[in-house]
This record gives structure tokens, sequence and C-alpha cells, in this order.
């Protein structure tokens, strides 16, 4: 029954049953006789034509009285249960991005999962994991392949006159010198080392399956590397945790079901609301059921991350498992790809004790969720921008520099009114001098990671750094890194422009100077 309906009918009744108790309760005093001088109360009840309908009103009260009295209890238990939801359970989102972790969790191991006491439950989202898992050949994935290496740009674009210049102010492909599309040919040349690119070459997908980029590795003295970067591999979880001191027992969920089984933009959602199945699992207290919601594959391009939380890490050496509280931003909905089945959950139903509870959760949402990722250390060289109405990333620089002095220099091009030296990686810098011409601008300056030196400049001049870097770990060999710095770099430009010049930072390496 309609709860304001209920209420307004016990309210109904009780008002009836009064009127008609009411000609009875004149006539008994009408009848009462009070006898002072003897003290005497005298009582006289005579025969009424009212008598049936005063019984009718009285039963009527009591009917309406208990209701009422029932109605109330109700809703202090109801309110006591909305109360105890919150506090009965902890639902989280996460985001996997790493692949080694996602093969962890395909073989029921949850060891590494950000919540202690999980277990995983098997839906059709892990089935369309593990078939992109069997198609990869190694336990380990990098989303990259090297390509060739050139003498220069030009060289290239005779190659490949189809390739262009990227922005490099945009933080889209910032870090790359030149980009293109590789022939879809190119590609099943390369699908056997990696299963997530040969599942969508073998679903002939209409949507971005990979991208090529150029850059200069100064490390290893090349030109223009060319690096084949994949589209990454995610899978989205719901983590179901009994945060009170009693078992319970999870019932049901309740939300969307979009089946599919191939690969879908991630708005196109048109399933309808549906009680979703799971196993009646009885969690211990700080016990988590984790749900897998959707295998997510994330444009190419480089986008905003925004921290809504101090990240946690753990691990040792150059692997490090990094858990955030963060908002991703896309330039475009559409442009996440999502494979296979997908849940969006809106309610939660369990038992605790007798009672069937259900509680509504938020949805899954990209811009407010945990991720975690096994980062590799990643150290080469400080990094060189220059401002004038935008900022715009260079290039390197002292990327010949490491553990060993060694002298970078650099013409200002036309237009540049600034001159920004960041260290974005996993190392330090050790700038013994930095001379604009013939003027010293700063000497013994110390950059780590997160800082920068920023300094007017005029075109044309010609600025000498002399110092070296340090990574913080032994740099790792043989993995293609151009997608990771390309991300650095994008970071960096999005976090100047939003910020305006981060003068925290700069303060920083001012504070560092002599």
């Amino acid at each position: 029954m309609n709860p304001k309906f209920q209420n307004v009918f016990i309210k109904s009744m009780f008002f009836v049953g009064l009127l008609l108790i009411t000609p009875k309760f004149f006539n008994i005093l009408a009848k009462l006789e009070l006898i002072t001088h003897d003290f005497i109360l005298k009582l006289e009840f005579l025969e009424s034509s009212e008598t049936t309908l005063s019984i009718i009103g009285f039963v009527l009260i009591l009917i309406s009285s208990w209701l009422f009295y029932n109605e109330r209890r109700m809703n202090h238990e109801i309110t006591m249960l909305q109360e105890a939801q919150d506090v009965d359970l902890l639902v989280n989102y996460y985001v996997c991005e790493s692949y080694e972790k996602l093969v962890e969790i395909n073989n029921g191991d949850m060891s590494s999962f950000p919540v202690k006491e999980a277990m995983v439950l098997r839906n059709p989202v892990m089935h369309s994991l593990n078939k992109i898992i069997s198609n990869h050949p190694d336990s380990y994935r990098h989303a990259s392949f090297y390509g060739n290496s050139y003498k220069s740009v030009e060289n290239y674009l005779v190659k490949y006159p189809e390739a262009s210049i990227p922005d490099r102010s945009d933080g889209n492909f910032s870090y790359f010198q030149v980009v293109r599309t590789p022939s879809k040919a190119e590609l099943n040349n390369l699908k056997d080392n990696d299963g997530l690119l040969k599942v969508m070459l073998d679903d002939d997908v209409n949507f971005p399956i990979a991208m090529v980029g150029g850059y200069e590795d100064g490390c290893t003295g090349i030109d223009l590397q060319e690096e084949f970067i994949f589209r990454k591999l995610w899978c989205a979880f719901i983590s179901i945790t009994n945060n009170s001191e009693k078992v319970l027992q999870l019932d049901s969920l309740n939300g969307k079901h979009t089946k599919n089984t191939s690969f879908h933009s991630f708005g196109s959602v048109t399933a309808q609301e549906q009680n979703i199945e799971i196993p009646k699992v009885m969690l211990k207290p700080r016990q988590s059921m984790v749900v897998p919601l959707a295998i997510l594959i994330p444009p190419l391009y480089s986008f905003k991350r925004k921290e809504l939380s101090p990240s946690t890490g753990g691990g040792d050496g150059e692997r490090v498992q990094i858990v955030k509280n963060e908002s991703i931003y896309l330039k475009n909905i559409e442009d996440c790809i999502v494979y296979g089945d997908r849940f969006d959950i809106k309610n939660i139903t369990y038992k605790k004790g007798k009672n069937l509870i259900g509680t509504s959760i938020r949805e899954f949402d990209l811009t407010n969720m945990f991720t975690y990722d096994l980062h590799w250390q990643c150290g080469s060289c400080p990094h060189l921008f220059i401002v004038n109405e935008n900022i715009t990333y260079i290039r390197e620089l002292l990327a010949h520099c490491q553990n060993s002095f060694g002298t970078d220099y650099f013409i200002v091009p036309e237009g540049a009114k600034e001159v920004i030296i960041a260290e974005i990686e996993d190392e330090t810098t050790f700038i013994k001098s930095i001379i604009m011409n013939s003027k010293v601008i700063a000497n013994d300056l110390v950059l780590n990671k997160g800082q920068h030196f920023r300094f007017f400049t005029e075109a044309g001049s010609k600025i000498t750094a002399t110092g070296y870097y340090t990574p913080d770990s032994q740099s790792i060999q043989n993995i293609p890194q151009g997608i990771k710095r390309n991300e650095l770099v994008g970071g960096f430009l999005r976090q100047f422009k939003l910020e305006k010049g981060l003068t925290k930072f700069s303060s920083e390496c001012k504070a560092s100077l002599n």
C-alpha cells in the first residue's frame, strides 16, 4: 500500500470512530449525578439508539490505534535498517590498469587487489578477459613494440607521406615528432605478439586500434625511433565489503546487463534494469566480493587525470603498485571501448539475520573511482619546454648524461618568452650551470621528480646546460617507453595550463638554488 494513502486511511478510520462514539459519550455525561453531601457518585447508563454505532466507532478507534502503532514501529525499523546500510557495506569501484595483475585475477589470485580478503565472481566479463589473455604469448604486456629507426623526420615523411607532425602543445601526442596510422598488414604481422591486438583484428573492429609514433631517443643516440602503440587493457570492478561485525549474505544485484560478444563504445548502454543473480555468498566481517563490471579499452591519446586524494603505493625496486582515487577525463566518452558484456549496478540486496535489506549505490563513473597499476620506474632525463602564449614541448635535455657530467645546448625558437626545464620522471637532475648566451642563469640546481626551473629568455638565445641525472632505480632496457613519456609530457602540459604556471613547483625549485 502507498505509505501516504495508508497514513490517510488510518487517520480517517480513527476520526470516523470518534464521531460514532461521540453521541453515546454525551448521553453518559447527561446521566452523571454528583451528590456532594454524601460524597456519592452516581452514574446511570441508559439504553440508547446510538449504542451499535458507538461499538463500531470504538472498534474502529482500536483498529486505527493498532495500525498507527505498527506503522510507527515499522518506520522506525526501516530507518534503523537504512542507517545500518552505510555501516554494513563498503562499496567502491576499482579499475585495474596492470596486465600482470589482470592475469593474476584471471587465475583466481586476489592477493594484490587493493582490498583484503577478496574473492572474485567469475561472470561473462571474466570470460572476455580470459579470451584476451589466452591469445597473449607472455605474462606481461607493454602495449607497444619497437619499429625501425630513421635518420630524420624528413626521411620518415618520404617513406610515409601520410604521416603528420603532431601539435606539441595540445598534450595528445606532444612527445612524438611524427605520428601515423599503421596499415592493417603491418598490424597483422605483429598480432601474434599481442593478445588484445589479435582479438581486435580478428573481430575486424571499426575503432582505432593502434598508432605509430616517432621520437628522438637521445639515450641510445637514435635520431628517430619508431614505436608501434597498441590500446591498453583495463578492467573495472565493484568491491562489496562486509563492514559490519556480523556475517552478511549477498542476495542479488540490480542494474543493467549489456550483453555483447565484440567491441562497443562505452556510451552505448541499451539494456533495461533487471535483477542480476549472484551466488548467495556469505561474507565474514571485512571480507569482500569483487564483481567484474567491464573490460575497458582506453583511447590512444594522452588524457587528463586528476587525483582526488593522496595515492598509496607498495613494492620495491623498479616495480611499484600505485593505488589512486582519481578522475579520468576523456575528450569524448565514446573514445573508450568496452569488450564483451558490461554490468551497471544500481542496487545491492543482502541478508542480515532474518532481514532482507536493499541499498542503492552510485553507478560506475570514470570521474570518481580507484585505479591501480604496476608502475615501472621510468627515468631518462629532464624535459625542455618553452612558453609564449602557450606552452610547447621541445625535447629531452642532457639525454646522454646518466650518472656522468655532460653539456647540452639549444637555440630558443622564435616567439618564445620563457624556458622550462622540468623533471617529470623517476629520477633526480643535478645541473651545475645554466648559461644564456654569456649570462649565468643558475648554478647548482637540483630538480627532483615533480619540480621544474623556469626563466625568461629571448628568441635566438643560446642556452647551455651542464649537469647529469640519476634514475631512482636501475634503468629498464629494451622496453619501449615512448607512450609512457608521452603521458608524462601531456600531463605536465595540462597541469601547467590548469595552474597557469605552477607557482608552487617554481618556488620549490628556486629554493634549491645556492
